[in-house]
């Protein structure tokens, strides 16, 4: 800490070090260097200097005992991620650990001992000067708060360095506040897809696809949920599924015309026909495909050049998830039932399926 003249206005100023080890400076609002020295000691920067020092080194003396080294931030990671890999969607897992080492390798911060990352280091990369918009932005900083939240309950730091940083919508523009607008399959656009020459269905990969249109149409499942879905799903009048997102139970009662089709119900006789003997899944190489996490984008890739050769632009599978929802709010079924039967925690997202 000292205590630095503007030569200009001949004010003082005091420069210290904050917690994250940078330094800053504060004016006294004094020309005179007594009175700068007064208030400077009143307001106790010297002692706060001190406490800040004695944080950072509490934060780091807690990794060393509990962890028994300095454990670094490449090391947290993969003990996150092997974490994640036995409690989360394989997405998840592909997403969170991709912001993660996105974040990491901005900073080059690697081999940092877990306790040097502070909230500034996280809030220039949420915050930072780009195109990203704010859902983007959002999906960083819930990746990094988990991160943390691991390493905070292994005892490699002390509390979450990114628990008050926020995205500041405030910076942003118009359209990067705005979330991006999906369209719902319409029923003459699934037809088509139903429709599409039957080459495509020469292929393992090509009749998964031609079932899990009808099956996302007619139910609202994700691409991830119905290439795992396993055959106890099935109990005669109910398709019960545990989402691999959040792990979610729904309950889709077959016997409901605006759920379990006559179609439907021919796709699925049609799949149990074709099963191997003992298979777990309905679609064991489209699951093998779901759950590898170098090749799981393949499935939404293919089905996005489908759309494309039909002649359905802007539109991906998921756009079928919001097909399902815009229909039952259509036929007069609530917000909340809606967002129950789909797995939806808060119905605001609900609505946002609902056209």
């Amino acid at each position: 800490m000292k205590l630095v003249k503007d030569p200009t206005t001949g004010i003082y100023s005091v420069r210290f070090k904050g917690a994250d080890g940078k330094s800053h400076l504060r004016t006294t609002k004094t020309t005179s260097k007594g009175d700068a020295m007064i208030v400077v000691e009143q307001a106790g920067v010297a002692k706060l200097e001190m406490a800040a020092k004695a944080n950072a080194l509490t934060a780091e003396t807690i990794t060393a005992i509990v962890a028994g080294r300095k454990i670094t931030a490449a090391d947290a990671t993969e003990q996150w991620l092997d974490w994640l890999r036995t409690n989360r969607e394989i997405s998840t897992v592909t997403n969170h650990g991709y912001y993660v080492a996105a974040w990491l390798e901005r900073l080059d911060a690697k081999t940092w001992p877990i306790a040097r990352l502070t909230e500034q280091h996280v809030d220039s990369f949420i915050n930072e000067k780009s195109e990203a918009t704010a859902a983007t932005r959002g999906s960083r900083l819930a990746a990094i708060r988990s991160f943390f939240l691991f390493c905070s309950t292994r005892g490699y730091i002390v509390g979450n360095p990114a628990a008050l940083v926020e995205v500041r919508l405030r910076d942003l523009t118009h359209e990067q506040k705005e979330p991006k607008k999906r369209l719902p399959i319409t029923a003459d656009e699934y037809r088509q897809i139903m429709a599409w020459p039957t080459v495509e269905l020469d292929t393992a990969l090509g009749r998964f696809m031609h079932a899990a249109t009808a099956i996302g149409y007619w139910t609202g499942l994700r691409l991830s949920d119905i290439a795992s879905l396993e055959w106890p799903c099935f109990n005669g009048t109910e398709l019960i599924v545990w989402t691999g997102k959040r792990d979610k139970r729904v309950a889709l009662p077959l016997s409901d015309p605006l759920i379990g089709s006559g179609e439907l119900k021919m796709i699925l006789l049609g799949v149990a026909e074709d099963a191997r003997p003992g298979a777990r899944y309905l679609f064991p190489d489209a699951h093998k495909i779901a759950t590898d996490p170098t090749d799981r984008a393949k499935l939404s890739v293919y089905y996005g050049r489908l759309l494309e050769r039909i002649g359905i632009e802007g539109k991906s599978f998921h756009c079928l998830r919001h097909a399902f929802v815009t229909r039952l709010k259509k036929a007069g079924v609530t917000i909340e039932e809606i967002g129950r039967i789909v797995g939806h925690s808060n119905t605001k997202t609900t609505e946002g399926y609902a056209h």
